[in-house]
């Protein structure tokens, strides 16, 4: 066998997925086999006997054809009504038959006359294979292997030697397809119940000097679910790999799964569903796509959906869409969905590495975590030297998690886009997180493809969404982006108590020209009715813009922030409400290439005053900036009370900045003036830099101070007068 096809021994390329090592307890050499067996039984194994080698063609003027080689054989291994807690069943086509070398020419005395030789015979093809399993027991747990695995096509005969001039050598016979591959489980326990399931389809056999290829075998599955009748913990796994297309025009085996695997239980329900797109050695055929799409509801002690997506390598390699959808009624919900293009290995230049696309979404609303992840890797053109050349893939990912009442929400998106020497493929990644009191959280990174030489870098686009809701909860969102242009974006909606809108958004561009790679990372934060202070991030001013935010802090989050700088704890003496903490700034990123950008970071509250003092006035303390290297090329900070700007300053250098910010308090006035409806307060942070590591932070806090009692009847007394005044007059 290793000679007929020495591709299928230890030297087979490792995929993405791992083939199944198969040691069958049971070998029968039957062209086609079939077992039921309805007692209880561990263990079936079937291999299809190998195909026959054709027989040499006869010796003549012309040489004889070479025999056709016989199929593999097919294998089907049924388990049926089994009560065993143990199963396994395995089932492995044969290997085609070799075609039969055409016949010598011979038999000629004029050395100008020519004998040509005969054609060689056609190759069998791979032998089918089909696994199946029912099983069910009535107590304890229950655990089952199934794998069926397609035989390999195999080499057409050798044309037999001619003589004469030309070469009269005969032509090769046809390689021959790899075989089809169908795995089934069903199984039922009481308590925990495990179903393992592959299957793969055969490779196509290689090709002679001129002739076509052979595709690859195609693979599925047949009816999987697993169930526990006692509410025990449900897992289910199965990956399916397409067959390997050989030769000129030979695509690899397209894998489209979509909701193939099922579970059934009141405990846990964890499923794994994972397809690979077939290589192909073609250049002027697709490898195969790859397509896992798995979506599942209902009432789950948790939930837990992954599904993964590997498009085919070749010279146009195969794309990848990876989708997962977890909505639990009752407990955790997860989502994970791995998408990764196929990689163009080739000796020819150009190709492109396949496109990635993977989005999770989870959703618990049972109070608990619901957890999204989604990670995408376009594919990178590879030649056979490991040279890059050709174009990258693309990835994308989308990562969106939702929870309820107290229940937090995690969305975690990855995207990378391929590497070529034509160019590097492009990255977006997004990620959204939607909670109430338990809090929500995202984070996003995206790295476009490296484009060798002079070839432009992917751009990269990471943009993250928070949504939370509740009296006390709160935000974190980062956002990460490392390419030859593009952007990092991050937003959160928060709302609760008095807080009737609050949204804090940061924005920095890649401050690159795409001859190379630039990182733009931001982060925002926002905390709502906090009463513990946690300090800023240490890595702070690495960022190219952050908010950091805490909205209406407790008194022990502002004593916290105010410690150590005595004008603004003075003149923030008896403030009630304070409204705001923030941490704002931006800074030119360490790799970037001198080309000016904006970094933004903006904040915009909404407040029902209907509770507040009426008296109050609305100050602004300024405290504690930090620079690093220049600081910035120009700076605007702008304060808006109900639509009016009632703050605006720029700065051209840092020091004029940092004695303006450096412990300071404004009055903004009467907040009631011009209040129509809720009080809405904006502040604008825009900091633009051509500089590498140029960086300006700043902080400050705005609050509400009652007028003093004394103040306010001396105000309330000049107004009488003033309206007496007008009235005799």
């Amino acid at each position: 066998l290793a000679s007929a096809h020495p591709d299928r021994g230890d030297s087979m390329p490792a995929s993405k997925l791992s083939r199944p090592t198969l040691a069958p307890a049971l070998s029968l050499s039957l062209f086609c086999f079939f077992y039921i067996h309805t007692a209880p039984a561990a263990t079936i194994s079937v291999t299809g006997v190998p195909g026959q080698t054709g027989t040499t063609g006869a010796s003549g003027n012309p040489g004889g054809a070479g025999g056709p080689g016989g199929n593999g054989g097919d294998a089907e291994a049924i388990l049926i009504g089994s009560s065993d807690a143990d199963n396994s069943v395995v089932a492995t086509g044969g290997f085609g038959g070799l075609g039969g070398r055409g016949g010598s020419g011979w038999g000629i005395d004029d050395p100008e006359s020519v004998a040509p030789g005969g054609p060689g015979g056609d190759s069998g093809r791979g032998g089918n294979a089909s696994a199946v399993l029912e099983a069910a027991v009535t107590e304890g747990d229950l655990d089952a292997t199934v794998r069926a695995l397609g035989g390999n096509g195999t080499t057409g005969g050798p044309g037999g030697e001619g003589i004469g001039v030309p070469d009269q050598t005969g032509p090769s016979g046809r390689a021959s397809a790899g075989g089809n591959a169908i795995a089934s489980a069903l199984g039922t326990a009481p308590g925990n119940v495990h179903l393992d399931l592959s299957a793969g389809g055969g490779w196509g056999g290689d090709p002679g000097p001129g002739e076509p290829g052979a595709p690859g075998g195609a693979a599925s599955l047949g009816p999987v679910l697993g169930t526990s009748t006692g509410g025990g913990d449900v897992r289910i796994t199965a990956s399916v790999r397409g067959g390997r297309g050989s030769g000129p025009g030979a695509a690899g085996a397209d894998i489209l799964l979509d909701n193939a695997i099922n579970g059934s239980t009141t405990g846990h329900l964890s499923l794994y569903q994972i397809a690979e797109g077939g290589p192909t050695q073609a250049a002027d055929a697709p490898a195969g796509r790859a397509a896992s799409v798995l979506s599942r509801q209902g009432s789950f002690g948790r939930l837990q959906l992954s599904v993964e997506a590997l498009g085919g390598d070749g010279y146009l390699s195969g794309d990848a869409l990876a989708g997962a959808e977890a909505d639990n009624l009752n407990g955790e919900a997860f989502a994970d969905a791995v998408a990764a293009g196929g990689y163009a290995r080739t000796a020819l230049p150009g190709g492109r590495g396949g496109d990635a696309q993977a989005n999770a979404v989870a959703n618990s609303q049972g109070g608990e975590w619901a957890i999204a992840n989604a990670t995408a890797i376009g594919g990178t053109q590879i030649d056979l030297q490991g040279v890059r050349s050709g174009t990258g893939g693309d990835g994308f990912s989308s990562a969106e998690a939702h929870g309820t009442g107290v229940g937090p929400a995690n969305a975690h998106a990855e995207a990378y886009g391929g590497d070529g020497s034509q160019a590097g493929g492009n990255a977006n990644g997004i990620a959204r997180a939607v909670a109430g009191a338990g809090g929500a959280f995202g984070d996003v990174f995206v790295r476009g493809g490296v484009g060798t030489g002079p070839s432009p870098d992917g751009s990269a686009t990471a943009r993250g969404e928070i949504e939370v809701r509740g009296p006390i909860t709160s935000g974190w969102v980062f956002s990460r982006a490392a390419g030859g242009s593009g952007s990092a974006e991050a937003e959160i909606d928060i709302a609760g108590g008095s807080l009737v809108a609050g949204r804090v958004t940061v924005s920095a561009p890649i401050a690159g020209d795409g001859s190379s790679r630039v990182q733009a990372w931001t982060q925002a934060r926002a905390s709502l009715a906090r009463t513990t202070y946690q300090a800023l991030p240490q890595t702070l001013p690495a960022y190219q813009a952050a908010a950091i935010t805490e909205i209406l802090p407790g008194e022990a989050v502002l004593t916290a922030v105010l410690a150590g700088h005595g004008g603004a704890e003075a003149g923030l003496a008896g403030a009630d409400p304070a409204l705001l903490y923030a941490a704002l700034g931006g800074g030119y990123a360490p790799d970037g290439n001198g080309t000016a950008a904006n970094f933004a970071s903006s904040i915009a509250l909404s407040f029902d005053t209907t509770d507040w003092d009426a008296g109050s006035r609305l100050l602004l303390a300024l405290f504690e900036p930090v620079a690093a290297g220049d600081g910035f090329d120009a700076l605007r900070f702008q304060v808006l009370v109900e639509g009016l700007t009632v703050l605006d300053e720029s700065f051209l250098d840092a020091p004029t900045a940092f004695s303006f910010f450096d412990d300071q308090v404004l009055d903004l006035g009467d907040w009631r003036a011009g209040l129509v409806g809720t009080l809405d307060l904006e502040f604008h942070f825009l900091l633009t830099a051509s500089r590498p590591g140029d960086t300006f932070f700043v902080n400050l806090v705005a609050a509400t101070v009652p007028v003093p009692p004394a103040l306010w009847l001396l105000g309330s007394a000049l107004a009488l007068m003033m309206r007496l005044r007008r009235r005799t007059s």
